[in-house]
């Protein structure tokens, strides 16, 4: 109902991502700059660290390397993909690197 403020649900969603940045800012994760979360195709939490803001330049090969993998790995699960011998980049033809 209107009026009534957050789910319980969304009340331990943001307690989280409370925790999450009073660790980041307490040094317990070390060179997290920023944490970008979409939920649903939106922008669900945006947050910088240490001196960035949205506008910072960041190098994110290693991260990007991660996520791939991870994706990958559920695409092979899925059998969208037939190995790891798959190329990837052809699957993202607007996105060649320069």
């Amino acid at each position: 109902m209107v009026g009534q403020g957050p789910t319980p649900k969304r009340l331990a969603w943001l307690r989280k991502l409370q925790e999450m940045e009073s660790a980041i800012r307490a040094d317990e994760f070390k060179k997290i700059t920023s944490v970008v979360i979409a939920r649903h195709g939106k922008l669900a939490y945006e947050g910088y660290f240490v001196g960035t803001d949205a506008s910072t330049l960041m190098e994110t090969r290693s991260a990007t390397k991660s996520i791939t993998s991870m994706l990958a790995g559920i695409a092979i699960d899925q059998g969208l993909l037939t190995g790891v011998d798959t190329p990837i980049l052809p699957f993202f033809r607007d996105k060649q690197p320069l």
